[in-house]
């Protein structure tokens, strides 16, 4: 049994069990979920222009592209976690060579976020010789 003193009345402390503290828990999430609704085009926007940023006029080996997308991924994860504090979210991001020819520039960055576990959404983004 936890016992809270009510911002109220504090004469009578209200006494909630741990099943119903649950319960509110849950129900508080659902609440602010629906507040904060996920925008996916504003997500997609916001991951897009990072990525480009990230990428422009660079030139890759394989050390900094794992390092890019280590990078890339954990701000875009700190940036999305603060504003959808109540989503979990996964992202994960691969900038890897796109052809066989060593003297090429092309990459392709993949960059895919999952929120809840419900949805799986898969951004690619093309950088051809310095093009995107």
């Amino acid at each position: 049994m936890l016992i809270t003193e009510s911002w109220i009345d504090d004469s009578h402390p209200w006494k909630i069990n741990e099943r119903d503290l649950k319960i509110f828990s849950n129900y508080e999430t659902i609440v602010e979920r629906q507040r904060n609704r996920l925008d996916e085009n504003e997500i997609q926007n916001f991951v897009s222009k990072y990525i480009l940023d990230q990428l422009d006029e660079k030139i890759y080996n394989l050390d900094l592209s794992i390092q890019l997308s280590q990078n890339i991924a954990k701000t875009i994860r700190q940036e999305l976690s603060d504003k959808y504090k109540f989503y979990k979210i996964i992202i994960q991001t691969f900038v890897g060579k796109i052809s066989n020819n060593l003297n090429s520039q092309n990459f392709k960055l993949y960059a895919s976020y999952r929120f809840d576990q419900r949805t799986d959404k898969y951004l690619s983004i093309i950088q051809n010789n310095g093009n995107m």
